[in-house]
């Protein structure tokens, strides 16, 4: 057994104190280590022993970076392209791809007046 913290050795078995388990008293029980914000693992993984195992793709110690997943950006461009301009590869089913999104096509902001450079 790891120490008199976690559980005690009955007859060549360890018996675990509360909040720990496994069969070495090794495994600390209950989500505490996992939860941000009341989300288990960021919702991207599940708590094994105080600790997040996270689902493919996700990494970090609450499963909360997914490099290799597209940002939402990227998931949206094309019903962007579609729904406001008309063009790009969903245009010809951009009402049924895109049911979900709305776009909106907003006014180019002013130029900054302090963005170039003067001469004096």
């Amino acid at each position: 057994c790891p120490g008199p913290q976690r559980g005690e050795c009955v007859c060549g078995t360890c018996r675990c104190h509360e909040g720990f388990g496994g069969s070495g008293c090794g495994c600390r029980l209950g989500l505490g280590g996992c939860l941000r914000g009341g989300r288990e693992c960021s919702g991207h993984g599940h708590c094994v022993c105080g600790s997040c195992l996270c689902q493919p793709g996700y990494v970090g110690p609450l499963c909360a970076r997914c490099p290799s997943c597209r940002t939402p950006c990227q998931r949206l461009r094309d019903c962007a392209d579609c729904g406001a301009f008309g063009r790009g590869p969903l245009r010809g089913n951009c009402s049924q791809a895109c049911a979900r999104v709305t776009t909106r096509v907003l006014p180019a902001p002013p130029p900054d007046p302090h963005a170039w450079c003067r001469e004096k």
